[in-house]
């Protein structure tokens, strides 16, 4: 936690410089801000983000078919199925 604290302490104001961050494309949704519900976000009457925020997302990134279905091929079959049963 230290590592993204780095120069912010309690009295620290004002603007603060950019940080760095790493990704993977298929953990990156682009998020844009929608401009017609900025009066009711600020006013406080908006609450949820779905009805501000317009997610982007590259459904050829899909993290289920580019993450998960890699990884679940290469395992032997009679170790899914015994890991389905519980």
């Amino acid at each position: 936690m230290s590592r993204y604290r780095r120069g912010v302490e309690w009295q620290t104001d004002g603007l603060l410089g950019r940080q760095v961050v790493q990704s993977i494309p298929e953990l990156t949704t682009h998020v844009g801000k929608e401009s017609n519900k900025f009066e009711e976000v600020e006013a406080g009457i908006e609450h949820n983000p779905d009805e501000v925020w317009t997610a982007y997302a590259d459904p050829g990134r899909d993290p289920w078919e580019t993450l998960v279905l890699p990884v679940l091929k290469q395992l032997p079959i009679d170790r899914l199925v015994d890991a389905t049963r519980g």
